[in-house]
């Protein structure tokens, strides 16, 4: 149901921001290509209906279409089971008064890391493609373009500019991010996100304790993980 709703939402608003300079021959072209990348995007499949993706010189610049593919690709990342999680009713009533309370803990650690990596992605390909693919570009666009493709990389696979110009750096990057890929019950791959944390917290405990200390399981916000 979940699925349903957020495809056709995504449906809706990609038909009225499409770019005006697109001239769809009929209402139903423009309806079937709303609907096919909004389901793309949230599955996750980085599918275009354009031969050169959305880098096609006619959306390039639509940086609102942007931001609904990005928020598409999101919801389908970070799994089912923390979308059902956030949006419990009684649980948003609670956190009213506690913010976040009663969030499971494998919905911390999904939602956390995919927002710390997003963050890390942005942050990184704002400052390493100033001159390659971002150049020119109004801060806007720039900053929207970052964020969009940190989003993408990890999970999707969208662009909106032209990866033959992308940075040695920034591809490396990408790889990391396509490693780690979405978070578990989820509609991405990659090895998910709390298996990426798990594996971070481990070597971090690892590395602080002695060798004779060594456990085959970790505690984590007040759960042991074996």
């Amino acid at each position: 149901m979940f699925s349903f709703f957020i495809e056709i939402l995504g449906t809706i608003l990609l038909y009225f921001t499409w770019s005006p300079q697109i001239k769809f021959p009929h209402l139903q072209e423009q309806f079937f290509y709303s609907l096919f990348h909004s389901v793309s995007a949230f599955n996750n499949a980085g599918f275009s209906l354009f031969s050169d993706g959305l880098s096609n010189h006619l959306i390039h610049n639509s940086y609102g279409m942007h931001l609904i593919i990005a928020g598409l690709i999101f919801f389908g990342s970070i799994g089912f089971p923390v979308i059902q999680d956030l949006f419990n009713l009684e649980r948003i009533k609670k956190s009213i008064k506690t913010p976040w309370s009663g969030l499971k803990l494998s919905t911390q650690i999904s939602f956390y890391t995919a927002l710390i990596l997003i963050a890390f992605g942005t942050v990184m390909f704002y400052f390493l493609e100033q001159q390659n693919s971002l150049n020119g570009m109004k801060i806007e666009g720039q900053l929207i373009s970052s964020l969009f493709h940190s989003i993408s990389a990890r999970t999707a696979g969208f662009n909106t500019i032209d990866f033959s110009i992308l940075g040695t750096p920034m591809l490396i990057i990408f790889i990391f991010l396509m490693f780690i890929g979405a978070s578990p019950g989820s509609t991405g791959g990659g090895i998910k996100t709390s298996t990426f944390t798990l594996i971070i917290y481990s070597a971090c405990l690892l590395y602080t304790s002695d060798a004779a200390d060594e456990r085959s399981s970790v505690d984590l916000g007040g759960r042991r993980i074996i």
